[in-house]
């Protein structure tokens, strides 16, 4: 049962103007988290490189966000638990501000250390001010509709790479190049702000109210009502983890991981491999479907009918050269395509030589970016309603076994079935993302002893975020030395990783029948699982057992009441 400050807030009418502004929150921060892969082209334009050298250098805008993130899941959530919710959201709200206006000043001054610092701090505030919103919804959802709550949350936070993906290429052709866009970003993250804003007097205000109003026998200020709010909920950060030194918190956790079993090693080697597949082929799907679909390299035969002049009526591109507007114009002998700043009027205005190039390009970023846009809006769509099926029929050893098939399907079909439209492989995509992501995380706690259940959330996370970190700098690698071309062996990367991720599912099937089908029964019973929590086949449980809420949520980690440990969603 709930503490009655806690109660009465999640009777409130206003949790959902608490869930409004957290979703919108949460909003802003993804639609800023993408923009370097919405404006990819644009931004290697604006900074005067070519596409081999400028490969390496834009992985690394994610690789320096996924970098920090591989150490502050298992310290993030003790800022929340030491400074206070709304203090924390506001602070890391402020990171993210900060982060993005270094960013937009790197790419007005050419700067690309200015850029990589922008990323990093953006990567400092991300995942706290995660923490942060899911703790304060946590309070006034708990009891009531939180499952609900989360989905909306999480759909929320997808669509922001969905309407980023379809609005930054027209703010970027409107705002005079990439510069505007990434100043636009600034701005969504003041509305961002704008809504932290609101969620934290509104969440002080009703707690005063709440506690004055109260008897003067019970607590009557936040820090006495602390104690027994832990007691009843273990943690409102992400991981049940002390708020001592550090040291000494390393020291528990290595000693806990040294235990851990290996069903719970298979499973975080799954999240490697397939969120490897997944996330970074993002990052670059709006330049790889344009050299595979929407703005094709011509062949060697096309050329203007004059080479050297400009094309125009008079000046037509030779017979030699495709009819598809999905392939580049060619170029005069005197123009290179590195040298080309579309977002420039000298390059893209009336009259100007490239005036055609530019418009094809332009129309290839925003097709390309519409299309890269399918995976995510099917994951914001049903990432509500997978998680929920999954606890009611079970087999999730067998998805997550699964979703790598699909994920090999998806890339081979990009890399050399060119006659196939790209939006077949991505909803496939997105359908595996959906499904995996929907099964992965829920999966943990029933792989390790019910007491180690945060340390494992924040091993797996850190695993997950050194894939990402290292993933995009191969991807650049490969890139280069195939003479800056995708196709095929990127995809060839991201082959190789699902097929990984396929082995994984095996062994981990194969691991989980032998724990009496602990991940692929449905329904498993008790809080937390693992070998410190299962039940043998057939015995009776006198414990009342609470939905597991954490499946309908992937990547936010909130507990939900428990008579032992906290589960996550």
């Amino acid at each position: 049962m709930p503490p009655p400050v806690l109660q009465q807030k999640s009777a409130s009418s206003l949790r959902w103007v608490i869930l409004l502004a957290a979703s919108l929150l949460m909003l802003s921060n993804y639609f800023v988290y993408d923009i370097p892969a919405s404006l990819k082209d644009l931004l290697r334009q604006n900074m005067g490189l070519d596409k081999a050298d400028f490969e390496p250098m834009y992985s690394l805008l994610y690789t320096v966000y996924s970098l920090p993130n591989i150490v502050l899941p298992f310290f993030g959530g003790i800022f929340v638990d030491k400074f206070g919710a709304r203090i924390c959201l506001i602070a890391f709200t402020l990171f993210l501000l900060a982060g993005q206006l270094f960013f937009a000043l790197g790419g007005v001054y050419k700067s690309f250390p200015l850029m990589l610092l922008g990323r990093t701090i953006y990567g400092l505030g991300g995942e706290n001010m995660s923490v942060a919103q899911s703790s304060l919804v946590a309070e006034w959802f708990r009891g009531k509709e939180l499952a609900f709550a989360f989905g909306i949350n999480l759909s929320c936070s997808r669509l922001g790479s969905v309407i980023n993906n379809f609005v930054e290429p027209e703010v970027a052709d409107a705002w005079g190049g990439a510069n505007g866009a990434l100043f636009f970003g600034v701005g969504v993250l003041c509305i961002g702000l704008l809504c932290g804003l609101v969620m934290a007097p509104v969440d002080k205000l009703v707690e005063q109210r709440l506690l004055a109003s109260r008897p003067s026998s019970l607590p009557s200020s936040s820090s006495e009502l602390e104690d027994p709010l832990l007691e009843s909920m273990p943690s409102l950060a992400p991981f049940p983890l002390p708020s001592h030194l550090p040291s000494s918190l390393c020291g528990k956790a290595r000693q806990q991981m040294k235990s851990f079993s290996a069903m719970f090693w298979t499973l975080a080697l799954c999240c490697l491999a397939v969120y490897g597949t997944i996330l970074p082929f993002n990052n670059i799907a709006s330049s790889l479907l344009q050299e595979r679909d929407y703005f094709r390299t011509p062949p060697p035969s096309c050329t203007l009918t004059n080479s050297s002049a400009c094309q125009s009526p008079s000046n037509p591109p030779s017979p030699d050269c495709p009819s598809s507007s999905n392939f580049q114009p060619p170029l005069p002998d005197m123009i290179q395509v590195k040298d080309i700043d579309c977002s420039l009027e000298e390059w893209s205005g009336p009259g100007a030589c490239t005036q055609v190039f530019c418009e094809g390009q332009k129309a290839g970023i925003r097709q390309s970016d519409r299309i890269m846009s399918i995976p995510y809006t099917i994951s914001a769509v049903l990432s509500p309603f997978l998680g929920l099926a999954v606890d009611r029929f079970g087999r999730r050893a067998v998805v997550i076994a699964l979703a790598p098939v699909v994920l090999i399907g998806v890339h081979l079909s990009l890399a050399y079935w060119r006659w196939l439209p790209p939006s077949v492989p991505l909803v496939g995509q997105g359908l595996a993302y959906s499904a995996f992501a929907a099964v992965l995380w829920p999966s943990v706690p029933f792989t390790v002893p019910e007491d180690r259940v945060g340390v494992a959330y924040g091993l797996t996370t850190a695993i997950q975020n050194g894939g990402l970190a290292l993933f995009p700098l191969l991807a650049a690698a490969i890139y280069k030395a195939a003479d800056s071309h995708y196709l095929p062996h990127v995809e060839l990367l991201f082959v190789c990783l699902a097929i990984v991720g396929v082995f994984c599912g095996l062994l981990l099937n194969f691991l989980d029948a032998r724990a009496c089908q602990i991940l692929n029964r449905p329904q498993p019973a008790g809080g937390g699982g693992g070998r410190g929590g299962e039940e043998r086949p057939g015995a009776k449980s006198n414990k009342k057992r609470e939905p597991l809420l954490h499946e309908v949520v992937e990547g936010v980690k909130v507990p939900i009441s428990s008579s032992s440990s906290p589960i996550y969603v």
